[in-house]
């Protein structure tokens, strides 16, 4: 099994990168699918980027309709002012406490406690939620995520592990978006 993953691992990477065509969503969102991530720009592609993963827990079909953003959400802000990094949790608490740690690709990260805000990008307090607002640590983070394969999120509450797959094509298509629209 194991020798059969690592010759499958350099056909899988060799694929390219499922994206699909952007279009307007009924929220007015323009969006496109890179498999496992959504990208999303607000006012129809003029307002601001983020790709978005959502996680749903497949043992409980119930948790599909539990909230908006299922189980787990992971979004990464788009690159305008320096990426930003917003994680959900239905299992946090209102206003989550950490210490709260990231795992990529079976290495944890070392992101200062001083770098985890209880505000969104867009300045929002969000419950469940926790950030990793612009600046080193940000950009650290997502450079990493952008070469790795799965990002574990772990909370005294719980954990939850997104795939990366799709994440480097769909802030790809943002910032070609994102340099389409301000010319």
């Amino acid at each position: 099994m194991r020798l059969l993953a690592i010759f499958s691992l350099p056909f899988l990477l060799a694929l390219p990168a499922a994206a699909g065509p952007w279009f307007t969503h009924e929220f007015g969102e323009k969006r496109s699918y890179h498999q496992d991530f959504l990208a999303v720009c607000a006012d129809n592609g003029a307002g601001p980027c983020r790709a978005v993963q959502y996680l749903f827990d497949p043992a409980n079909p119930s948790s599909f309709g539990k909230g908006f953003f299922g189980v787990a959400r992971l979004a990464v802000h788009g690159s305008t002012n320096g990426p930003a990094v917003e994680i959900y949790m239905l299992a946090l608490p209102d206003d989550p406490v950490g210490p709260f740690e990231l795992i990529l690709d079976g290495r944890t990260l070392d992101i200062p406690e001083a770098s985890w805000s209880r505000v969104t990008p867009e300045g929002n307090n969000v419950a469940e939620s926790v950030s990793i607002l612009k600046g080193e640590a940000a950009d650290v983070l997502v450079a990493g995520m952008k070469r790795g394969f799965f990002l574990t999120f772990k909370a005294p509450e719980a954990e939850a592990v997104f795939s990366l797959r799709g994440l480097t094509s769909a802030l790809n298509a943002i910032e070609q978006l994102e340099q389409k629209e301000s010319h």
